[in-house]
């Protein structure tokens, strides 16, 4: 029996006793659900059955074109990104952000008192959330358009294009991550 082709047609046709197909047949003695899927396979146009490789292809093209019109701290900072989201602890990260974002009432004060210790025990973390906090504060000023999770983001993003960017300010190299 001829496989993927289209002379299945024929071969059912010139077979002297074809086997009994149960349920509802469809063209040249298939399955209904099997004639329909072949029929799609071959009626419809190519540019339709493939139209999720498409948007790979388009999605891809579109980042290569991006990244080549990028400056040096930019890509830099796409480096950055991609490496982090590479990176082994990328799952857990992911799930630690999970549970603390679906924490019931870490919304109330008193829930951040643990923290606060924390922060006040170890300096530099200190100094890393107020920079953060004067530049998301400072960025929120002149830009009024932008959510809060992306006031945040552009400020991180910046501050890797500071620690990573073309001046390497701070030298890390990608087995320190």
């Amino acid at each position: 029996m001829p496989i993927q082709s289209f002379g299945h047609d024929k071969w059912w046709r010139a077979r002297a006793n074809p086997p009994p197909i149960p349920g509802v047949q469809g063209d040249a003695g298939y399955p209904l659900w099997q004639s329909s899927v072949l029929g799609m396979m071959v009626m419809m146009p190519p540019w339709l059955t493939m139209r999720g490789v498409w948007r790979w292809i388009r999605w891809y093209v579109w980042l290569v074109w991006r990244l080549f019109w990028l400056d040096a701290e930019q890509r830099a900072v796409a480096t950055r990104v991609i490496t982090m989201v590479e990176h082994e602890a990328w799952p857990r990260a992911r799930s630690c952000v999970r549970a603390c974002a679906t924490t019931p009432g870490f919304n109330h004060p008193e829930m951040w008192v643990k923290y606060s210790r924390l922060v006040k025990e170890d300096m530099g973390q200190a100094q890393n959330l107020f920079r953060h906090m004067k530049a998301l504060y400072d960025l929120a000023e002149t830009t009024s358009r932008l959510r809060n999770p992306d006031l945040h983001l552009l400020v991180e993003l910046a501050y890797q294009g500071f620690a990573y960017g073309p001046d390497e300010r701070i030298k890390v190299s990608r087995a320190d991550i």
